[in-house]
């Protein structure tokens, strides 16, 4: 069932849910009323009992006064100082009924505004159970504005859905693992840099999604949650982005699993471009995803989609781009037989040593296409020319990333008969390494090698191009290895256990023969975390 807005809900019964990972927001404007601003008393008391009931006299007359007396007379009976929960279901079953009331059949209160008075009683009722108060926003950006919704949830009846105008949730049938109880879900926009801290670029609007009383332990199945987020009409995305930002309480940002939804997402107008400076016209630059329209993609989502996701739990969601690194060596803007310039994502540090040269080349071997060709030239002494590719990760925070899952990607070529040594590593700030692929030549075979050591079955052929896929998990500190779509090594630990971060990816070749390489599309994303 779907929860579109207040005017719906006045008409329908079943429940909306919600939870929150970090303190619910503070009531805000100057018309809240006094007497609804502080709860009065404590769970179950007589004092707060008593001010409760002289609220609903000021909010509700005629039969919707019967009907919430009769509903909260059930919160009284069912109310325990020691457990919140035992009042659960009779508190948000009135509660459910105020909503369907507001505004038509509510009273203008004799002071404040409202909405004000109205969100205040929530923060009452809740407060007399033992539950925090929801403390919801008032205003045109609170829940019971243009651009909010509300709504209660039970932990049975099937998938519930709540959609405000540009975001929306869904809640499934809660397994026996999951929360069991009743929940006030509210759904409302925030300022557009919302997932502080975060390495990844934000863009867009955000949403908070909060819950009363918050979930525990979790939710299961996860709740779904959805923004309608912006794309220029018709340009493509590169990789697996944007995805759904969520900030935790830790202060660390869930990668959301990527879905179609909502579904119902219209044109949405430009925005605050979020964590990045420099203009809106700098992030169109830089993301090639914003835009004045919702989606137009060509990969993963439908023309007019939305921005979804699987989270266990609520609070800010916001779009991200979870590309930290792209280099495609395409011309233009790269010239053939010159250096490579700026790669598409994050920036180049290199360095060639005579005779030693880094150039982009029109193929190499069986490759063609544009690549960035790094030849040794000096053959195996030790006036060998060095060279240095580095490709450093974007990071919209002062500091690189040290959590999360990353896939970094690559297509190399050797085109020397054999090498001593040609590796191309993940790194931290610190230039520690993660991982490390290398070309080498061993008694005579052209042999790959991982972290030091030959891998099993895996060699490499003379002007033949493969594929490299090494995925970095800062949770586990493992990586693990594909050649093609064949893993070859799995879950092993960091090369240098004590890198901190993920910060590079590079070729770097010093004093020794490495041959001619040719590398291209050049990726490092950010994986999701569902």
């Amino acid at each position: 069932m779907r929860f579109s807005n207040l005017a719906t809900l006045a008409v329908v019964s079943a429940f909306a849910v919600s939870c929150t990972e970090r303190p619910a927001a503070t009531p805000t404007g100057p018309d809240v009323g006094l007497r609804f601003a502080k709860p009065v008393g404590g769970p179950c008391e007589a004092a707060a009992d008593r001010a409760i009931k002289a609220q609903q006299m000021d909010l509700f007359a005629g039969a919707v006064l019967d009907e919430v007396q009769a509903r909260w007379a059930v919160v009284e009976a069912t109310c325990s100082p020691t457990n919140p929960d035992a009042a659960n279901a009779a508190l948000l079953y009135y509660v459910q009924y105020t909503i369907s009331v507001y505004p038509d059949s509510v009273e203008t209160p004799k002071s404040g505004s409202k909405e004000s008075v109205f969100l205040g009683h929530w923060n009452s009722v809740f407060a007399f159970v033992g539950y925090p108060a929801p403390a919801l926003p008032v205003g045109t950006d609170g829940p019971l504005g243009p651009e909010g919704a509300v709504g209660v949830i039970s932990p049975t009846g099937g998938a519930r859905e709540i959609t405000a105008a540009n975001a929306a949730l869904t809640l499934a049938e809660q397994a026996a693992t999951g929360d069991q109880r009743w929940h006030l879900f509210a759904i409302y926009p925030i300022p557009a840099g919302c997932l502080t801290g975060s390495t990844l670029a934000q863009a867009g609007p955000c949403f908070e999604v909060s819950t009363s009383p918050a979930v525990t332990p979790a939710w299961d199945p996860l709740i779904k949650v959805g923004v309608c987020e912006q794309l220029g009409a018709g340009d493509p995305l590169p990789g697996n982005v944007p995805a759904l930002g969520h900030l935790l309480q830790t202060g660390k940002v869930e990668i959301a699993g990527q879905l179609l939804y909502p579904t119902y997402c219209a044109d949405v107008a430009e925005t605050n471009p979020g964590s990045w400076t420099g203009g809106f016209g700098a992030v169109m630059k830089r993301l090639a995803w914003i835009g004045k329209r919702t989606f137009g993609v060509n990969v993963a989502y439908a023309t007019h989609g939305g921005l979804g996701g699987l989270g266990g739990t609520g609070s800010p969601f916001g779009a991200v781009d979870l590309m930290v690194f792209h280099a495609t060596f395409s011309t233009p803007p790269n010239v053939i037989g010159q250096p490579p310039v700026a790669p598409e994502v994050g920036t180049f540090t290199q360095a060639a040593k005579a005779p030693g040269t880094i150039l982009v080349q029109n193929s190499l071997g069986q490759y063609t296409g544009p690549l960035a060709v790094l030849s040794q030239a000096g053959g195996n002494c030790k006036n060998c020319g060095g060279l240095l590719l580095q490709g450093n990760l974007f990071s919209a925070s002062a500091s690189p990333s040290s959590d999360g899952v990353f896939d970094a990607t690559w297509t190399s070529v050797q085109a020397a008969p054999s090498v001593k040594e040609a590796p191309i590593t993940a790194r931290d700030d610190a230039g520690r390494e993660i991982a490390r692929l290398s070309y080498k030549t061993v008694s005579s075979q052209n042999v790959l090698y991982y972290n030091g050591a030959a891998i099993p079955g895996a060699f490499w052929t003379r002007n033949v191009p493969q594929d490299f896929q090494i995925e970095i998990n800062f949770t586990t500190r493992k990586t693990s290895l594909w050649i093609g779509n064949t893993l070859y090594v799995n879950s092993v630990d960091f090369y240098n256990t004590a890198a901190a971060n993920l910060a590079q990816i590079a070729a770097d070749f010093g004093g020794i023969d490495s041959g001619i390489l040719g590398w291209d599309e050049i990726k490092v994303v950010r994986l999701s975390d569902h």
